[in-house]
């Protein structure tokens, strides 16, 4: 009876990538398409390079497509370069987590995975609400994304602290364009202590 509803239970399911070493690329249901061996074919793999017991972070190195790219950080260079190390605990970022532990006035933890980082954002705290948080990390993540391709294709990168001076600006200024909506009106009190 339960086998009748196993086309429409597939649409439910997916896959948790976390850091993609354990979730196939062409058959496990990572994204919005489902598996991506029904949408690309059977010769998806053929025309795409990758091959077909890839795994997500197989797929997703550059390096698995021929380019000559360093699997380290190409910021501190000491460490593989991984969302986890690039703007949670990269020396580089670090500098930058400091700061912004001294702008908020809520403790703000050392993380450890991206996960904590977003149990931390969605948990409440009168002194740093979490649209606030939620703010401070897209922007932070912007930055140090812009400044890791900076890096890579330029071979420059600006001091920390100048970052987080930009970062700084780009919060003011974005609470500043929506002070007038219900969760930006106090805002700025909260970031300019």
């Amino acid at each position: 009876c339960l086998l009748r509803f196993r086309d429409l239970a597939s649409k439910f399911l997916f896959s948790n990538v976390k850091n993609g070493t354990s979730t196939s690329f062409w058959y496990d249901s990572w994204t919005a398409y489902g598996h991506l061996v029904d949408v690309f074919g059977t010769d998806g793999t053929r025309r795409l390079r990758i091959r077909i017991d890839a795994s997500v972070a197989d797929a997703c190195k550059l390096y698995s497509w021929g380019m000559q790219v360093t699997l380290h950080c190409c910021i501190c260079s000491a460490h593989e370069e991984t969302r986890d190390h690039l703007l949670l605990s990269c020396p580089y970022v670090l500098e930058i987590w400091y700061e912004i532990r001294r702008r908020l006035l809520c403790h703000v933890p050392t993380f450890n995975s991206w996960s904590d980082l977003m149990l931390w954002t969605c948990a409440s705290a009168p002194t740093a609400p979490n649209v606030l948080k939620m703010l401070v990390i897209q922007t932070l993540t912007y930055s140090i994304w812009q400044q890791r391709n900076n890096m890579l294709h330029n071979k420059s990168l600006i001091l920390a602290l100048v970052l987080f001076k930009d970062i700084n600006r780009q919060v003011i200024n974005f609470i500043h364009v929506l002070r007038k909506r219900k969760k930006f009106r106090n805002l700025m009190t909260f970031w300019l202590i």
